[in-house]
């Protein structure tokens, strides 16, 4: 929303495709550190990614919120709660369990960040997925 950029790192290749992500809430500031420095590792080990295996890694999804170190992005929105689900709604809940109007988003995906990240997966269509928090 702010212009920073979302970005995915890719390690090996083959059919077996694996995606990690984190900071999706830009709070969790310790699932960003784990993902670089597993970025760092298997940049300096290419060799330990079995054969295969394609590992593409996107250690921060919400940039701004990372830079405001909050949760939500800079149009107040919880990613998380953001994406095209069979049960999406624009009012939610926070996680102490109090209403949240409009925490969802306008609509399923109306935010930068969480369509980047859905129109990758749909693209990238991976074997598994692990969104770490």
């Amino acid at each position: 929303q702010q212009g920073r950029a979302i970005v995915a790192y890719s390690f090996g290749s083959g059919a077996k495709r694996l995606l990690f992500h984190g900071a999706l809430h830009g709070n969790e500031r310790n699932t960003k550190g784990l993902l670089d420095a597993w970025i760092a590792e298997l940049d300096a080990n290419p060799e330990d990614i079995p054969a295969g295996t394609q590992v593409v890694v996107i250690p921060l999804v919400n940039p701004d919120g990372y830079a405001a170190n909050t949760r939500v992005n800079s149009r107040n929105v919880d990613l998380n709660r953001n994406f095209d689900t069979s049960d999406w709604k624009t009012d939610v809940q926070t996680v102490q369990g109090g209403p949240f109007p409009g925490g969802g988003g306008s609509a399923p995906e109306s935010e930068a960040e969480s369509r980047a990240l859905a129109s990758y997966t749909r693209q990238y269509s991976p074997t598994f997925t692990l969104s770490y928090h």
